[in-house]
């Protein structure tokens, strides 16, 4: 038996940046400019901070999907354990027993393990993917490992403690075979400076800023940032692309999925809503203490009303004025709630409202709530709203672009 018994951090809430969030406060490793633990705003600014991605997937069988990414995705725990000097260890093995000799040597260290594992062979999710050729690979941390009454202690996302058996962390773990069971441990030499902290925070401000208006390191341009924003609109109102809206979620069960899964993207996934906008503001008030860069608190603003623009956005995807719409929107609010409160203890009520929700996607692929023009319009204005969250984010991250200059120059 090896659990860290007075393990209680349980506040993170994304698997990048709130599994770092919750391993430090573990170690109480603090922040120079509060003395109290690292906040998730700072580490999500660190770790490059917020951007707009647009993809749409399509598989023979199922139902087309969107992907709205929100933040940085190129290597953002990476990111941050680099810039502010964390010492990561890094154990990775194709041997289940060795990856089970690994978590317990960090558990024996009093080291909490970040560990990466599919989210839909957990017991305490209900996600119901495509089928068994799909997975979902997520950091999370492991606090605990019982083998004698075989129970592994585990933070993810929800602000109370969730469990699984051994066998069901090592089938997670084990998923897929370029996983390799890694395992990451934090053992900085010593408390991040505020120097280190300072660098840390322009270099995440700069990866943001060049990827929302230069473009991506990798993959298409057109994906990513002001272009993502942009392309998304022209596809809620193109004629002619074969990824327009009008094609790809014609009606029906596709547009259904279209719009839950976009709708999601932007409230859901441990965003902590409004596309993480508001958690990057929090983040350019601490970064205006920590560069002494007044200016910022005027960008983190603008941010605030991006995300605002953010919430109505979301809100006209599942529009009140459209009952069957309003009530996904609702349920799917009421389920996210039930889990970052109570965890695996709301299994029952998450699975009433999964099955609430399969019956409404049911009804609407036989009969969709709108008629063809008012389908038309509802893209239109939904066109509008992107590009007006576009407007104010170009002109947020220009302003922070020039204050950066300031700082380095």
């Amino acid at each position: 038996m090896t659990v860290l018994s007075t393990y209680n951090e349980f506040s993170g809430r994304h698997w990048d940046t709130g599994t770092i969030c919750n391993v430090l406060a573990y170690q109480g490793i603090a922040a120079p400019h509060t003395g109290q633990p690292f906040s998730e705003a700072l580490l999500l600014g660190i770790s490059g901070g917020i951007t707009a991605m647009y993809l749409v997937f399509e598989y023979q069988g199922f139902e087309p999907q969107v992907t709205l990414g929100t933040r940085y995705p190129f290597e953002p725990m990476e990111r941050i354990w680099e810039r502010l000097r964390l010492n990561p260890d890094v154990r990775e093995t194709t041997s289940e027993t060795r990856a089970v000799d690994n978590l317990r040597a960090a558990l024996a260290a009093d080291r909490p393990a970040i560990v990466w594992a599919d989210l839909c062979s957990m017991p305490y999710n209900t996600l119901n993917m495509f089928d068994e050729n799909f997975w979902v690979i997520m950091p999370l941390v492991v606090y605990g490992y019982d083998e004698g009454i075989d129970i592994v202690s585990l933070a993810d996302r929800a602000q109370v403690p969730l469990h699984a058996s051994t066998a069901q962390l090592a089938t997670a773990r084990g998923r897929t075979q370029k996983n390799q069971y890694k395992l990451v441990t934090l053992a900085p030499l010593a408390a991040p400076t505020a120097e280190t902290v300072a660098q840390a925070v322009r270099a995440g401000i700069r990866d943001g800023v060049a990827l929302f208006l230069d473009g991506p390191p990798k993959g298409p341009p057109r994906n990513f940032g002001q272009a993502a924003l942009q392309t998304w609109a022209d596809m809620l109102t193109d004629t002619k692309s074969v990824k327009r809206w009008s094609n790809v979620f014609a009606t029906g069960s596709e547009l259904y999925a279209g719009l839950t899964a976009a709708y999601g993207s932007i409230e859901s996934w441990e965003t902590g809503g409004a596309a993480s906008r508001s958690q990057y503001a929090d983040f350019l008030d601490e970064a205006r203490v920590l560069l002494d860069l007044p200016a910022l608190s005027d960008i983190a603003q603008q941010f605030r009303q991006s995300a605002q623009q953010w919430r109505d956005l979301a809100a006209a995807l599942l529009p009140a004025s459209v009952p069957p719409l309003h009530v996904t929107r609702t349920l799917l609010t009421h389920k996210d709630r039930l889990f970052g409160e109570r965890g695996a203890q709301a299994l029952d009520e998450i699975r009433q409202v999964d099955e609430r929700l399969d019956q409404i996607r049911g009804e609407v692929a036989q009969q969709f709530p709108l008629s063809a023009a008012e389908v038309a319009t509802l893209r239109e204005e939904l066109r509008e709203r992107v590009l007006a969250i576009r407007a104010t984010e170009q002109a947020a991250m220009e302003a922070l672009r020039v204050t950066q200059a300031i700082t380095e120059g």
